[in-house]
């Protein structure tokens, strides 16, 4: 992931993206809710933003509902939001989404292992992948987004029309 060349970070600023290098994603080991195990290539084959976060993590809360509107947005054009929850047990995580979250498509993941910090250089949560359906990673973001702002909304699409 260290190859990355650019960010969301600077989105709130200014909302433009180019795609400057072909960086697969890395294939990681996760499971559903309903405790069947997948791999993370399985959700290859649309064009996908891929969240990670945790329940003791302030802004992963706090963008959890922009990230469900997001995926709302992006259902229309064929995409997903992906939200993988990393190192926690998965009744914890269902607690959560019971009290806190209004049942949508968001799809959810669970890494209760944390394998995805060695393997996604996790050095903080949130953090988002912008991945295309072939599987190159487009974008990638460090800490919360306003993910369902209009000029957030815009740029992903964008990316994903470029794809």
């Amino acid at each position: 992931m260290k190859r990355i060349l650019r960010s969301l970070a600077p989105l709130l600023a200014t909302v433009t993206f180019s795609v400057q290098a072909e960086i697969n994603m890395p294939d990681i080991e996760l499971q559903t809710l309903g405790g069947e195990s997948i791999l993370l290539s399985d959700t290859a084959g649309k064009f996908r933003v891929v969240n990670f976060w945790a329940t003791w993590c302030p802004p992963c809360v706090k963008e959890m509902p922009a990230l469900a509107n997001l995926d709302t947005q992006l259902e229309k054009i064929g995409g997903d939001v992906i939200a993988i929850n990393v190192g926690e047990e998965q009744d914890q995580v269902e607690a959560f989404i019971l009290e806190n979250l209004e049942p949508a498509g968001l799809t959810l993941l669970l890494d209760p292992e944390g394998k995805s910090f060695p393997v996604f250089e996790l050095s903080a949560l949130p953090m988002t992948v912008v991945v295309s359906a072939n599987n190159e990673i487009l974008d990638y973001a460090m800490g919360g987004r306003e993910w369902d702002s209009p000029e957030m909304v815009s740029a992903i699409k964008g990316l994903a029309t470029a794809d």
